[in-house]
């Protein structure tokens, strides 16, 4: 019953945020595998600069997003605990 009353743009927000907190999850729980026999090819002192950048610039966009995601999943939840009709719903 509260799903039809969120707005299509909440339930997207509400989606992204869930999974974007599964695969937070997901990636914590991972476990070191162990190292495979096959050699892993060497990379050039430039070429390991490159690979830190793109990691580093890839971990703060991811951060970036997940701040803009969690702060409108927040908004839209405040909305919604303020809103007269989900009051209602909740003193039912």
């Amino acid at each position: 019953m509260l799903a039809k009353q969120i707005k299509p743009k909440h339930q997207l927000l509400l989606a992204v945020s869930t999974f974007l907190l599964a695969v937070n999850v997901a990636t914590a729980q991972q476990t070191t595998t162990s190292p495979q026999s096959t050699q892993t090819p060497r990379l050039s002192a430039p070429q390991r600069e490159e690979v830190r950048k793109l990691i580093r610039d890839e971990v703060e966009n991811s951060g970036v997003i997940r701040d803009r995601v969690q702060t409108d999943v927040g908004r839209a939840f405040d909305r919604i605990r303020d809103d007269d009709r989900f009051k209602q719903l909740i003193e039912a």
